[in-house]
Formats: structure tokens, C-alpha cells, sequence
């Protein structure tokens, strides 16, 4: 759809999908070694969940720990971890025809998942009780560590756009340290801004919610495809990309929840 829309050359449509790669030619484009793409984390949950299994077969987690020391041994780990691999320029994507994953963020993504099953234990979700100042405080690194992030960042990219620029606001080790810990932070803050107010707005029970909650996961699986055929049909109707893109979310959301609710009547 994208090469379609900008009139740029397609390819065969099975050179789309991950299995495929043309022998002899330079993989590092996609065309030429498809990946996984938005669908690259479900192989890595499922690796998660057999690590998990493995660990608790050894009694790993019969260790007792805290959340909050949970929580800091995820953000130094997390950040070592990073620049142990931004040291030995391991960066970047690692691509296999079973799983696809950003080799410098593995492992923080394996403690995260961890981080949950600790939640679950303690039952950190059995409860609504708010603490409004925790809330504040997590707002305020939030907003520090999103700016700090997103002025590194920047200024990392344009040091790749521009080889010869090689500029740095404080120094090379002091803008990586930076561009990392900031990530983390913002990442974990995201998480307890994000629970927070899925508990307060979110933990209901009604039937819209029930219905919706059904469909979910098979939902995800097709919707972009659902999204992209809808896109090819509006593309060239002569009506401004402000009208399409609400008709086309709306559009798309109706209608993959009806396909995989007739699915789920009549077929399985």
C-alpha cells in the first residue's frame, strides 16, 4: 500500500511475507528479507514465557523481592545492559525466519515481563487504592525524561544523518548514558501513569466491554490488514485526509470486530 500509494515499483506479493528471501542480494532491505514486523513481539512473549517456565522449574522465583527493588534492578540492569551493547556497536535488529527482536533491548524487555509477574504476586492490580503523590512525582520524571530523551535522541539521529556533524551536547559517553536512562525512566513511568488509569477508567465489567474484550486479540492479529484494504478504497476518493483517516479508523474498528464475531458464531 505504501509503494502503491506513492507510485514507487512493487514486488511479487510473496515477497512480502517473512519466510521469504532472495538469495545472493543485500538483505538489509526489507524487500529482500521480509520480517515478522508488528507482529514481531508474539514469538518473543512466547520465548518469555518457556524462560519463565525454565526459572520456576529451578525455584528461582521462590527468592522473596521487593517491588521497589524490583523496579530498581530493572532501570540498572536495563541500563547496563544498553551500553554494554551500544559499547561493542551490537545495535540494531536481529531478524530469523522464527523471531525478530532489537538485540539492545532483550533483556529489559525480558524484566519488564518479569516485573509483571511480580506485580500479579503481590497483587499490586487487586486494588484501587490511588497514591495521588506517587502520581505526581511519576508525572514530573516523565515529563524530564521524555524531554532529555527526545533532545539526545535528536541529536544522536542528526549525528547519524550527518556523519561529519559529530556533535555532542556534553560528550559521546555522557549523551549515550543520557539518551539510555532517560528511556527507562520514561518507559517506567509510562507503565505506572498507563496502569494507573487503566484501573481508574478502565476496570469495568458491562457487555460493550465484555463484547469488545472477546474480540480483542483476533482483533490485533487481522486489523491491518482490514486497514489497509479499507485505505486502498478511500486513496483516491476526492475528499480531504481529515475526513479519511476518522472514516477509516471508525470503519476499520466496526469491521473487524463484525468479521471476527461472525467468525466466532458461525465457524467455530
Amino acid at each position: 500500500i505504501f509503494l502503491y500509494s506513492r507510485g514507487l515499483p512493487q514486488e511479487e506479493w510473496y515477497s512480502y511475507f517473512h519466510f521469504f528471501q532472495r538469495t545472493g542480494e543485500d538483505l538489509n532491505f526489507w524487500s529482500n528479507a521480509p520480517t515478522q514486523q508488528w507482529l514481531w513481539f508474539l514469538p518473543v512473549l512466547f520465548l518469555f514465557q518457556i524462560l519463565y517456565l525454565l526459572l520456576a522449574k529451578v525455584k528461582l522465583f521462590s527468592i522473596t523481592i521487593s517491588l521497589k527493588t524490583a523496579i530498581v534492578l530493572t532501570f540498572f540492569i536495563g541500563l547496563i545492559y544498553s551500553l554494554f551493547f551500544s559499547y561493542l556497536d551490537l545495535k540494531g535488529w536481529y531478524y530469523s525466519a522464527l523471531i525478530d527482536f532489537e538485540k539492545e533491548r532483550l533483556l529489559i524487555y525480558f524484566m519488564v515481563f518479569l516485573l509483571g509477574s511480580l506485580c500479579f504476586k503481590l497483587k499490586v492490580f487487586d486494588t484501587n487504592i490511588r497514591n495521588k503523590k506517587h502520581l505526581i512525582i511519576i508525572n514530573i520524571i516523565l515529563t524530564l525524561g521524555i524531554t532529555i530523551f527526545t533532545i539526545v535522541a535528536m541529536n544522536l539521529f542528526f549525528n547519524i544523518v550527518y556523519p561529519d556533524r559529530n556533535y555532542f551536547i556534553i560528550s559521546r559517553e555522557v549523551d549515550i548514558l543520557s539518551y539510555y536512562a532517560s528511556l527507562l525512566l520514561s518507559m517506567l513511568s509510562f507503565l505506572y501513569i498507563l496502569l494507573d488509569l487503566f484501573k481508574l477508567k478502565f476496570d469495568k465489567v458491562n457487555k460493550f466491554w465484555n463484547f469488545f474484550n472477546k474480540n480483542s486479540y483476533q482483533v490485533y492479529i487481522i486489523h491491518m490488514i482490514i486497514i489497509g484494504l479499507i485505505a486502498l478504497l478511500l486513496m483516491n476518493i476526492p475528499v480531504a485526509i481529515f475526513i479519511k483517516f476518522p472514516v477509516l479508523v471508525i470503519t476499520s474498528f466496526i469491521l473487524s470486530n463484525l468479521i471476527v464475531h461472525l467468525y466466532k458464531r458461525f465457524l467455530m
